[in-house]
């Protein structure tokens, strides 16, 4: 049995129990005088099936809500509706519109507007769920999802240097503010050498090596048989290098060649200037001291002329031949041992940094310069290597 029939068969029961109780006949039309005013109250319960269906006593709108009305004239004897044809009016209370599945999200309302249609009914009418309360905007809250995730942002600079690449550890050098670059502890030694002779390509050398067909430290005339051996000396500084092989070291060891704190070559003219040539700035200290260790030379603290070495020695064998900045790792060998490569050419003529073991104070000094061409390969030059952090 549908809805509707459902709705009409319980009106009429209910109508039926109000004529026995009454004994007075009543009309379906609601013109009947008499007492027909009384029978509005069991028409109430019509509204529990469908909301605006006020019952028969009232015909109201039988399903409609809204037509309610005519029930509550039911009667002119007492006006249907006062007696309770109010039940009717309470329509709404039943399933009034919204409640239901008023337009599923946000038509609330609009389907049975509840009360709308009882609103002569006793008017209670409306008073129900006024249509829309019931899922109104269901599908709201949406946006809550991902509101922005706003990705990860951009990964924050380097800080330390780094502990992965190839040759010597490195110590922060500090300039201004949060700026840094980082310098090998010591120079390069025969150990870390023979790695990049057995790896390293001969592609990629910069203009004015293309002279250079290997890396292989050259023997003999001024570099003696013995100068190069990783077997028996791999902690010593390797010697009999020329500049390509330096700067081509230290691009495979995902580093550089020391050169401008800027980056690229130092001018001749700046070798000797703390805030543009990174070899001098990490010996001086960013210009603080002539010499890795203080301003005035000491003998005996480096393998120089007042040292009794014979030749280089033991890469930080001078433990007390060092400089470094609070809470960093010391610098070794900056003066003495051998001669350092840099990245600073004029023409052919690139500058090596700090003597030898052979050097006096004077040559010893984090100033002092010697140069000579990029080609030349000998016992007293060797190089280390420097490291800038990317920039963000």
């Amino acid at each position: 049995m549908t809805g509707r029939g459902l709705l009409r068969f319980s009106s009429g029961a209910a109508l039926l129990g109000g004529v026995l109780a009454s004994g007075c006949l009543v009309s379906f039309d609601g013109y009947e005088e008499a007492e027909a005013g009384g029978t509005g109250a069991v028409g109430a319960s019509a509204g529990v099936s469908n909301g605006g269906s006020a019952g028969l006593a009232g015909s109201a709108g039988s399903n409609s809500g809204g037509t309610a009305a005519q029930g509550g004239t039911a009667g002119t004897g007492n006006t249907g509706g006062t007696g309770n044809t109010g039940g009717g009016g309470s329509a709404g209370t039943g399933n009034a519109g919204g409640t239901g599945n008023t337009g599923g999200g946000g038509s609330a309302g609009t389907g049975n507007t509840g009360g709308t249609g009882n609103t002569g009914g006793g008017g209670s009418a409306g008073a129900g769920n006024a249509g829309g309360t019931g899922n109104t905007g269901g599908g709201g809250a949406g946006g809550t999802g991902n509101t922005g995730g706003g990705g990860t942002g951009g990964s924050a600079g380097a800080t330390t240097c780094p502990t992965n690449l190839k040759g010597p550890s490195m110590s922060r050098m500090t300039l201004g503010g949060d700026d840094f670059f980082c310098v090998d502890t010591t120079e390069v030694t025969n150990a870390q050498y023979e790695e990049f002779v057995t790896f390293g390509s001969l592609s990629g050398q910069p203009a004015g090596c293309s002279f250079n067909t290997s890396y292989e430290p050259q023997m003999g005339s001024s570099c003696p048989l013995f100068g190069y051996d990783p077997g028996n000396k791999p902690n010593y500084p390797v010697s009999c290098v020329d500049w390509c092989d330096a700067y081509m070291f230290c691009e495979w060891a995902g580093k550089r060649l020391c050169g401008a704190i800027s980056g690229g070559a130092v001018a001749a003219g700046d070798r000797a200037n703390a805030s543009v040539d990174q070899w001098y700035d990490a010996c001086t200290l960013s210009g603080s001291r002539n010499f890795p260790y203080g301003n005035s030379y000491a003998s005996g603290r480096c393998n120089d002329l007042s040292s009794p070495s014979a030749g280089p020695f033991l890469c930080g064998g001078f433990s007390t031949c060092s400089g470094n900045y609070p809470g960093e790792a010391p610098v070794y060998d900056m003066s003495g041992n051998v001669q350092e490569w840099e990245d600073s050419c004029s023409g052919n003529s690139c500058s090596s940094r700090g003597g030898d073991w052979l050097s006096n104070s004077t040559a010893a000094a984090c100033a002092a310069v010697v140069t000579a061409n990029r080609d030349v390969r000998d016992h007293h030059r060797g190089f280390r290597c420097c490291w800038d952090p990317p920039s963000n």
